[in-house]
């Protein structure tokens, strides 16, 4: 069976790291094959364990990180007339994409590929980075049939990525939002069912931005490139091989996105000393074992909530 990346978002309760879990489809239990790339590099082993999920970081919603300065752009590329030569298509169907739709604008048609399965066309990458960063586009782009996907993308293989973007789920919330920003992490070929699904606004054009610092991938998204929202934040191993655009997963008729603009800019490296720990303090839900009977301990598992009503499941 396939699956479409669409998940809801994290939210925290006392001493215990809680994460939601739900997912629009089940995963199966194979692994997807890794998609072929424009380079010689050996692919990566797939037995990667997925870094377990944490809490979102704790920013107000309506407000934008701390300002990066221009002075630290790494890349841009403004569509106009031509690509930079360090783009790379995977996939490539020429009839499926071009420069002249909307001038200024590069258009990707949303056909029904995922990255995932290996068969999604267009794919658009360059060389990535290993310190870190932060991904920018303008994205003009509406979708209404599911699973309709446009946004950024960090990639390492068809198993180990993370893409944040506009997307299109016709399941009941809190696992979908209709139109809305999804914020999808597949790592060792699992998916994270965390998708953070937040409405988009009713335009047809928006900003995103996607942070990479360390281990951690941090999500934006604005309708003016002035007030900005949190979407969400993950953890997860992926090695930042390559960077670029996605628009895919349609199951209807392809839909064409517009990228206005790519974006690349360098973050700072927080210290030691500042650096916030990945790993929780207590242990996780199924490493629990009876031996522990009678002991006090901190436990974190996978918490539930919808229209007010919460439950916390651990392990059997």
């Amino acid at each position: 069976m396939k699956f479409h990346f669409l998940s809801p978002r994290v939210i925290t309760a006392g001493i215990a790291c809680l994460a939601l879990t739900l997912a629009c489809n089940v995963l199966t239990s194979t692994e997807p094959e890794a998609t072929a790339l424009p380079t010689t590099r050996p692919e990566p082993t797939k037995t990667r364990t997925p870094a377990p999920a944490v809490a979102p970081m704790e920013v107000p919603p309506t407000k934008e990180p701390a300002p990066v300065q221009e002075e630290d752009l790494i890349f841009w590329d403004n569509f106009d007339g031509s690509i930079d030569k360090s783009w790379k298509w995977t996939h490539e169907n020429q009839e499926a994409w071009t420069l002249s739709a909307n001038p200024g604008w590069l258009e990707i048609m949303a056909g029904s590929g995922q990255i995932s399965d290996g068969n999604i066309e267009n794919l658009l990458l360059r060389p990535g980075q290993a310190e870190n960063f932060e991904l920018e586009t303008s994205l003009k782009f509406q979708p209404a049939v599911n699973f309709q996907f446009a946004g950024l993308l960090i990639y390492e293989s068809g198993a180990n990525f993370i893409q944040f973007g506009r997307s299109f789920c016709d399941v009941p919330a809190p696992t979908c939002a209709g139109d809305g920003f999804y914020m999808d992490l597949v790592t060792g070929g699992t998916l994270n069912p965390e998708n953070y699904s937040i409405p988009a606004p009713e335009t047809d054009t928006v900003y995103l931005r996607l942070r990479r610092e360390g281990n951690t991938f941090t999500a934006y998204a604005s309708e003016d490139r002035k007030e900005w929202q949190l979407i969400g934040s993950q953890v997860g191993e992926i090695d930042p091989d390559f960077i670029g655009l996605v628009s895919g997963q349609n199951t209807s008729a392809p839909e064409p996105a517009q990228f206005d603009s790519f974006l690349v800019r360098g973050l700072p490296t927080a210290s030691a000393e500042t650096a916030p720990s990945q790993e929780p303090s207590c242990y996780r839900w199924d490493e629990i074992t009876l031996e522990m009977a009678g002991e006090v301990v901190c436990v974190y598992g996978i918490a539930y909530s919808h229209q007010g009503q919460s439950r916390i499941d651990f392990s059997p």
